[in-house]
């Protein structure tokens, strides 16, 4: 149920057919996805082209996140203490982060209330969607869907995880999925330990 709701919120993004004739690689990382086009030797030389390096990766970007209580709508400043014990308090809020190669929807739920059941044997529930896009036009994207339980001082647990591939190019999608294959659970891993933070160094500290 909980990767359903999370794959649903996912049908919004638009398609879009991109076709690439060049060679390239691939790497997904935490902090996004990064390609390099090699170089075409005998096109270069007679246009007179350099090497084209595009890479989708935001390690130096620190972009937009936004923490919003899911009841009430409202906003909230991480570095404010009375929102921060109100968001501690609640039974769920949201965090969005915005980047330019990738988008992510974390959602936290307890029904004892967030720092409670994250300090307790109930846990919070936890569900994320992140999505890395792969081109410029954010047409084309793998998308990370996560949902487990997250409480202080153990391992998350009932972990969830489902790759979502939109992308057109049949060479593209091949090496995107390899990756996957490679690096899936890594990213699923640290993108646990990035949102559990939230809540014990921030939320619940």
């Amino acid at each position: 149920m909980i990767l359903k709701k999370l794959t649903l919120g996912l049908s919004f993004i638009f398609f879009s057919h991109v076709a690439f004739a060049e060679s390239w690689s691939m790497h997904i990382s935490e902090e996004g996805i990064t390609k390099k086009v090699a170089e075409q030797p005998n096109q270069s030389r007679q246009a007179g082209t350099s090497k084209q390096h595009f890479s989708f990766s935001d390690s130096n970007e620190k972009g937009k996140t936004t923490f919003i209580n899911k009841t009430g709508n409202k906003k909230f400043d991480p570095n404010n203490m009375a929102d921060v014990n109100e968001l501690g308090k609640s039974i769920s809020f949201e965090v969005f982060e915005i980047k330019e190669n990738k988008d992510s929807h974390s959602v936290f739920e307890s029904g004892a209330g967030i720092c409670y059941g994250f300090k307790s044997n109930d846990g919070v529930a936890f569900t994320d969607s992140t999505t890395y896009y792969v081109d410029k036009s954010k047409q084309q994207y793998y998308a990370s869907i996560i949902g487990a339980t997250v409480s202080s001082g153990v391992e998350p647990q009932n972990v969830q995880y489902a790759p979502v591939f939109n992308i057109q190019d049949p060479n593209l999608d091949r090496e995107v999925k390899s990756e996957e294959q490679r690096n899936g659970k890594a990213l699923v891993n640290k993108n646990l330990k990035k949102n559990k933070e939230i809540l014990s160094n921030v939320v619940c500290k």
